[in-house]
Order: C-alpha cells, then sequence, then structure tokens
C-alpha cells in the first residue's frame, strides 16, 4: 500500500480542489480583473505592492467555506 501512497494524496487533494489552487499576483487594474474572472475556490490574487490609485476593483467570485478565494496584498503592512 505504500507504493501508491503519493498517487491517493494526489487524488484526495484533486478531488477537494485543493492541488488546482493557484496564486496571482497582479501590477495593475487590467491582470487584477483576469485574475478575477478565472479565479476558482481556493486561489488566491494578491495585489502588487505600491499604490493603487484611483482603481476600480470589483471582486465577485464564488469560493466555498473550505476553499474561499483570498485577495490581499503582496506583502501586508507592516511586515518585514
Amino acid at each position: 500500500m505504500q507504493k501508491h501512497f503519493p498517487w491517493v494524496v494526489a487524488v484526495c487533494l484533486a478531488l477537494n480542489g485543493e492541488a488546482s489552487a493557484k496564486e496571482s499576483l497582479v501590477v495593475d487594474v487590467a491582470e487584477f480583473r483576469a485574475a478575477v474572472k478565472t479565479a476558482q475556490p481556493g486561489d488566491a490574487i494578491a495585489l502588487k505592492n505600491g499604490e493603487w490609485r484611483d482603481a476600480e476593483l470589483i471582486f465577485r467570485g464564488e469560493g466555498t467555506e473550505k476553499s474561499p478565494i483570498e485577495l490581499r496584498a503582496e506583502r501586508p503592512v507592516g511586515s518585514c
């Protein structure tokens, strides 16, 4: 059974949707819109550090309780 263990783990992760989760680092509004459009449960969208002046960011997605779609800064304010 140990011989097949990595394969079993990969299948379980895929069935839970966690194996396909991706992280997108976006640098402008166009990249943000594209990332939101294709975001799936478990994905994360990170906004590139810097100023996002006059940017209208509309974030709509369909995550789940166990696999939300996360929106965050590239590096949170105050972190090293």
